[in-house]
């Protein structure tokens, strides 16, 4: 005989048509729960045999004064910094941090959430990969009440508290500068064409460029010498840009390496724009403009976020997406 699959908060979530952390709130008669849908949720509860999940609550009632940090990868670009400002904020409330890094894979993301509810965080700060295609993986963590705040690598859905820049504003502002300048052979070097962030970026580019007379590339890559290895393909086919847009400090350090083989050959000068934590542009020996996006600002905005949601200063079942504003550097 088959097991009796056990009703879950999940199951009366989906019922209501409301996020998970609503019904928990109204199966334990929160006063932000409005009293007929009290009612209709626990007749429904009771219908269905509905029983409370004893490990999540009990997980739930022990302090741990641990928070969890997913990061979808950790190398010297923009997630150092992300961590430092997190781990400040948290360590100042008397907090220590849990770091783990999924490696851009949705089964080691999975596997992360499930170390972070083993090990009874307080509250969860995520980046996601560029495979996570929904949020079901996190609904353990939410049916115990830990609340979650995304970050920069994100998917758009209802009842989700998040700190992001507003990537397709600032992408059309930095994108402008090339169209002002009058550059008419424009390489756009973007990262995973799967993520929120790079989608968002690129129609940014797009729209601020539209109607203007040049001739653009766009790439795709994942790493600096992936970055490398496309732009090098793009200037070997003849294509000489005399502007170049880079959505990351991490693309544009392999960009810019490729291109600085090409000038040397006798390539044109070339106008760089991108997105960046601010370090790498004064390491690289080129004039540079760029949107500042602060790794350390998103990480102590996040951080912050997330315990005002903790202190019930915020609701973690309304949508709240914190949009950082960026500002434009010219070096």
């Amino acid at each position: 005989m088959s097991a009796v699959k056990r009703t879950t908060i999940k199951d009366l979530a989906r019922q209501f048509g409301v996020n998970p952390s609503t019904i928990s709130r109204a199966l334990n008669n929160h006063p932000d729960v409005g009293e007929d849908l009290k009612t209709r949720v626990q007749a429904l509860a009771n219908q269905l045999g509905y029983r409370p999940n004893r490990l999540a609550v009990s997980f739930r009632n022990r302090r741990s004064r641990l928070i969890g940090l997913i990061v979808p990868q950790i190398n010297m670009f923009f997630f150092p910094s992300i961590i430092k400002g997190a781990e400040g904020v948290a360590r100042a409330k008397g907090y220590s941090l849990i770091v783990l890094h999924s490696s851009d894979s949705l089964e080691r993301e999975i596997e992360n959430v499930q170390i972070c509810f083993e090990n009874n965080v307080d509250g969860l700060l995520v980046a996601l990969t560029g495979e996570t295609k929904n949020l079901e993986h996190f609904d353990l963590l939410r049916e115990a009440e830990i609340p979650i705040v995304f970050f920069d690598k994100i998917i758009e859905t209802a009842n989700q508290q998040a700190v992001v820049i507003d990537d397709f504003d600032a992408a059309a502002s930095i994108a402008h500068t090339l169209k002002t300048a009058g550059c008419t052979r424009i390489l756009g070097v973007f990262g995973d064409p799967n993520l929120n962030i790079t989608q968002k970026r690129q129609s940014g580019f797009e729209h601020a460029l539209s109607g203007h007379p040049a001739e653009m590339r766009i790439i795709f890559a994942d790493s600096s010498d992936q970055s490398m290895r496309r732009t090098q393909e793009v200037l070997a086919s003849g294509f000489s840009p005399d502007g170049l847009f880079a959505m990351s400090d991490e693309v544009l350090l392999g960009a810019v390496a490729a291109l600085e083989v090409y000038q040397n050959n006798g390539f044109p000068k070339c106008r760089i724009v991108c997105f960046s934590d601010g370090l790498m542009p004064n390491f690289l020996n080129v004039p540079i403009t760029y949107v500042l996006h602060s790794g350390h600002e998103i990480g102590q905005t996040a951080m912050a976020h997330l315990f005002e949601i903790m202190r019930d200063d915020v609701s973690a079942t309304d949508s709240n997406i914190i949009k950082i504003p960026t500002k434009l550097i010219r070096t």
